[in-house]
């Protein structure tokens, strides 16, 4: 990127990126894959999964598929649609019926549902079902326009995409450098607002765009970027609606539209080992065929001005590298989504607007060179993994602890036998209890001692001596609420109950749940204090506290015995005390009872936590062990190459160090004291479905920073870590050269010449097609260039310094120009497209099987399916007008009078003289007939008709015929095809130049795509120049045609 003059002594740290805000939706279960792996991504960069530069977005059919979350959040928004449980053949009916409803919002979408009859649904699919589209594109399409909440599910898709750009605390319109919500973008890529560098000034470079001076550059316009799978039947049978919708729905410029909306979308690799059998290859395969014949045929439409297209690149990937050995295919879907991600992920950081300025060359060339296929790959520290899979082993680990129930395990990393402790347990709750009861109640009794003897004299005994009744009252005080001892005593009670309890568990929690972390030793000490308290409730219980109020009557009747010598008051005063005492006591025992019960529940609470820890354990050691597997470098997993400061097992064990310190076991001491006591709590209640992510956070942000601490240490004994030196190291350099030379041909296997720009166009701009991305210096970059010779015969690899690619190095290939049929597995697909399976269903025939692998209406379009025989066609076509014929003006030819070579025999008069040209209502015709059958076609020669077309390009019989008719009257294959070359310029230079020698443009066309550069007629040139030149030579695409 260009520099321009600084109008400010500081610069942002991110100072020279461009960023797009960009918009990423999955189609299907194979996108959403693809978007968790890029969350996984953004979250180990930046620990967030809220961001204002970001929105991910899929779109399911399967209600059962539901986006993964990290640490309990997630950045994937999801849109379901369903049937609205119509049958299929409802669908088509409600369909058939209905006017498109999104005809003033996306008029691009065809709305002919007519060829719906042609399908028995019931017969060939069944029941439309919540779990999606059954692996057909059609009913995959269907369901997108199905009804739902008396609209459209497509319009419910559109609004819901709309909003995106409305959204006034995520999405706010940018039209300044200096606007809030540029700086909020920085501040979630990890840059503090107080970073940003005012005054700014942004430069509008032709080539690279506009560029901020001093501050990173967001730009206006949201990038969408659609990926999922052709396999199946959501994505595949969605994806070009798609495009139309998301294109209207986000105001997306129809002008450059390569530069804002883009598909990524998944085929079936060469080798289908891992992708299953039998009709399910059969199925996908034909669905994948499907569709790319339709996004081609929509493309076409758009390029011959007969439509709109709804993306402006298409990548096509698969499981595999383009390389020649056979075993290099990706094992499964999991790791391939990685790779996927990382091309988003770069993508989003601002290597998208560097892949748009490359991708100016490519469409300024050839706008129709839209399909491409990308390789990319990494070598990084894998600080997510590592933090993953430490912070899964101390979660582990301290799970271990608190489930023993034979051993403690101390911080110290020694054992104690938990029932060596049961003495110390017991003596330790003896004491406990005996304390609470003498502080908690008996000091209740006392403390009320005053106020009790006042009312026994005061009311009772001085009343009962003046003769009046007192016995109701007297009852009354003792049982009911309001009552003066009930009272008294009642205002006290639940306080010390709470009190009694909270202590407990304080102590439960404090002294044997924090400090020892073990659940089993806590139960221990739970069932110590219920056999306390069952002593003293049972003590209770023989002093007759449960008979209190059964006996109250009889003891007042003792107490105001009317023979009683009522002068001696001490005696009752002593007796009302006595009783009081013995109120307490019941009232005790209820407290006891009561404690007993809760203490029961929290044991019971404990052994529940038991079963929810198990689970947990399970879960976190299954997670450690994914994890710890990942550190690894898989290639036919994923491109990915983990690097470390050390090794795997010596980061890990002293990354673990730090974070415990001077503790040898994982437990409560590595929390903070908020979620410590979080944890702890969630224990003691049951309640732990919301307190683990949090628990995993913390110990993921503990092993972050203590892993950022490692690599960043440097001190006389170690350095710090450097993802450049290791990838010079010696040790490492085999397995990186293995993995860039296996990425560079892309992720999809095929035949395609490598793109060769003008060389024009080449020298004008300096941007490439791949890149190394990293936090590095360029000329550390270049030094990884140097050292795995990234380079190709017509294009450099360029590095692309960007900060926010910490410890990590991306290479990325793209890989344009693509061609259907130079897919490698274009045949099989073709096949299996067009030819039902031969088991599975036999109440199908071929145009039926085919019609389900179809979205839009109308006939099979032989020139797309057929595309290298239709340019197989087309040069022919070609070479007749400039050879066979003579042109005397634009579209406009005439008989050669004396040709230098053979020329086929012309109709003369009303005579047919045998297969050849002739001439009729000003249209030239080639007339052949079929082998075998005798059958006579005609080829239009300067003018394309469609039914010749479809007759010749659907039968290989026809199409061979045409060849060979072609080659037995051409010299291309004999023994001197450079003599018959060399005469093939000789009537060019006499008959053709002069014609058109003011017309540079027809003659750079004729000659340089008819001819090779410095080709000057003589008949000694060599041959394979012209055949090695075939993608771009008439004469050496003609030679390539050589008849078996």
């Amino acid at each position: 990127m260009q520099q321009g003059s600084q109008n400010s002594s500081r610069q942002h740290p991110l100072h020279g990126i461009s960023l797009n805000r960009t918009v990423i939706i999955g189609l299907g279960s194979t996108g959403l894959k693809v978007l968790e792996s890029f969350q996984e991504l953004w979250f180990e960069r930046f620990s967030n999964t809220t961001n204002s530069l970001v929105r991910l977005i899929n779109i399911e059919t399967d209600s059962n598929n539901k986006p993964q979350s990290i640490e309990g959040n997630s950045m994937i928004e999801q849109i379901t649609i369903n049937n609205n449980n119509l049958d299929f053949d409802e669908l088509a009916n409600y369909l058939r019926k209905n006017a498109n409803p999104l005809e003033k919002d996306v008029p691009e979408i065809e709305w002919d549902w007519n060829w719906t009859k042609e399908v028995n649904w019931k017969g060939n699919i069944g029941v439309a079902g919540a779990a999606g589209a059954g692996g057909i594109r059609a009913g995959g399409r269907m369901i997108l326009y199905a009804p739902r909440d008396n609209q459209c599910q497509a319009k419910i898709i559109f609004d819901s995409l709309r909003k995106i750009i409305t959204d006034p605390t995520k999405w706010q319109f940018i039209d300044s450098p200096d606007e809030k919500i540029r700086k909020r973008i920085i501040e979630d890529l990890g840059y503090p607002s107080s970073a940003w560098v005012e005054p700014d000034k942004v430069i509008n470079d032709p080539i690279t765009g506009p560029y901020s001076v001093v501050n990173p550059y967001i730009n206006k316009e949201i990038k969408v970027i659609v990926v999922g799978s052709l396999t199946g039947g959501t994505c595949s049978g969605t994806f070009i609606d798609m495009g139309f919708i998301i294109k209207r729905a986000l105001n997306l410029n129809d002008n450059e539209l390569y530069k804002y909306l883009t598909g990524i979308f998944l085929i079936p690799p060469n080798s289908t080992d891992y992708l299953g059998g039998g009709i399910d290859i059969y199925r996908t395969s034909a669905n994948t065929f499907g569709a790319i014949y339709e996004i081609r045929k929509v493309m076409n439409d758009y390029f011959n001005r007969k439509g709109s297209a709804p993306y402006g690149v298409v990548y096509l990937v698969a499981p595999e590298y383009n390389s020649g050995n056979p075993s290099h295919y990706f094992d499964g879907i999991d790791g391939f989504a990685e790779a996927i991600a990382l091309r988003l992920f770069a993508t989003c950081l601002g290597y998208g607007l560097k892949i748009d300025s490359s991708n100016v060359n490519i469409f300024t060339n050839n706008p129709r060179d839209y399909l491409f296929t990308f390789g990319i790959g990494a070598v990084l520290y894998p600080k997510f993994i590592l933090t993953k899979a430490l912070s899964t082993k101390l979660a582990v680990e301290i799970i271990e602890r608190l489930l023993d129930e034979e051993n403690i395990i101390q911080e110290n990393g020694k054992t104690v036998k938990i029932n060596d402790k049961l003495n110390t347990i017991k003596n330790e709750m003896y004491e406990f209890v005996n304390k609470k009861i003498k502080d908690n109640i008996n000091k209740t009794i006392t403390n009320k001692l005053r106020e009790v003897k006042k009312k026994n004299k005061e009311y009772y005994i001085d009343k009962w001596k003046n003769g009046e009744k007192i016995e109701n009252d007297f009852i009354n005080d003792y049982t009911k609420k309001e009552g003066f001892y009930y009272g008294i005593w009642g205002n006290s009670s639940e306080k010390i109950e709470k009190d009694f309890f909270d202590e407990f568990k304080k102590d439960v929690i404090k002294k044997y749940l924090e400090s020892y972390c073990n659940i089993g030793i806590t139960i221990k000490y739970i069932d110590c204090f219920v056999e306390s308290m069952d002593e003293i409730k049972k003590l209770y219980e023989k002093q007759g506290a449960k008979d209190f109020e059964s006996s109250l009557k009889r003891n007042f009747n003792d107490i105001f015995d009317k023979g009683f010598k009522i002068d001696k008051n001490e005696i009752l005063e002593s007796k009302l005390w006595l009783l009081y005492e013995y109120f307490v006591l019941s009232k005790s025992l209820g407290i006891i009872e009561s404690l007993i019960e809760k203490v029961k529940y929290l044991k019971k609470n404990l052994e529940n936590v038991r079963y929810k820890l198990s689970n947990n354990y399970e879960k976190y050691l299954k997670e450690y062990n994914a994890y710890w597997n990942k550190l690894d470098t898989h290639i036919e997993k994923t491109p990915i190459i983990k690097l470390f400061k050390q090794s795997k097992e010596n980061d890990f064990d002293e990354i673990k160090k730090k974070i415990l310190g001077d503790k040898k076991s994982a437990g409560f001491n590595l929390f903070e004291d908020d979620k410590k006591e979080a944890f702890l709590d969630g224990i003691i209640n049951n309640n732990l479905e919301n307190i683990f992510s949090d628990i995993i956070s913390s110990l993921r942000n503990k092993s972050h920073e203590k892993l950022i601490e490692y690599l960043r240490k440097e001190d006389d004994k170690e350095k710090s870590f450097s993802i450049i030196d290791k990838m010079l190291e010696d040790t490492n350099v085999s397995s990186i050269n293995t993995t860039f030379n296996m990425i560079r041909s892309g992720f999809l296997k095929h035949n395609l010449f490598t793109l060769t720009l003008p060389k024009d166009k080449k020298d004008q701009n300096k941007e490439y097609v791949h890149h190394l991305i990293s936090n590095s210096t360029n000329e550390e970059m270049n030094k990884i260039k140097e050292k795995y010779y990234l380079k190709d015969s017509d294009t450099e690899c360029r590095p692309y310094s960007n900060k926010l690619f910490e410890d990590m190095v991306v290479y990325v290939k793209d890989v344009p120009g693509l061609k259907f049929y130079s897919i490698t597995k274009f045949e099989d697909l073709k096949t299996k497209f067009l030819e039902k399976p031969s088991v599975g269903f036999a109440h199908l025939d071929s145009k039926e099987w085919q019609r389900l692998r179809l979205t839009l209406a109308g006939d099979l379009d032989f020139s797309i399916i057929e595309e290298q025989k239709k340019e197989t066609l087309d040069n022919i076509r070609k070479f007749i007008r400039f050879f066979w014929l003579k042109p005397i003006s634009h579209n406009k030819y005439e008989r050669i009078d004396k040709p230098f070579y053979k020329v086929p025999t012309y109709y003369e008069g009303d005579n047919f003289l045998g297969e050849g040209l002739y001439y009729s209502n000003d249209l030239w015709y080639l007339k052949y007939k079929v082998k075998g059958s005798g059958q006579e076609i005609s080829l239009c020669i300067n003018s394309e008709i469609k039914t010749q077309l479809n007759k010749i390009l659907s039968s290989s019989q026809v199409f061979d015929s045409l060849i060979e008719f072609f080659s037995n009257n051409t010299e291309f294959y004999g023994n001197n095809p450079s003599y018959y070359i060399s005469l093939l310029y000789k009537h060019w230079d006499t008959c053709i130049r002069p014609i058109f020698q003011n017309e540079e443009k027809y003659q750079i066309d004729y000659y340089e795509a008819t001819f090779v550069d410095g080709y000057d007629g003589s008949s000694d040139f060599k041959i394979n120049i012209f055949e090695y030149n075939r993608h771009k030579s008439l004469i050496g695409y003609l030679l390539s045609l050589k008849v078996k």
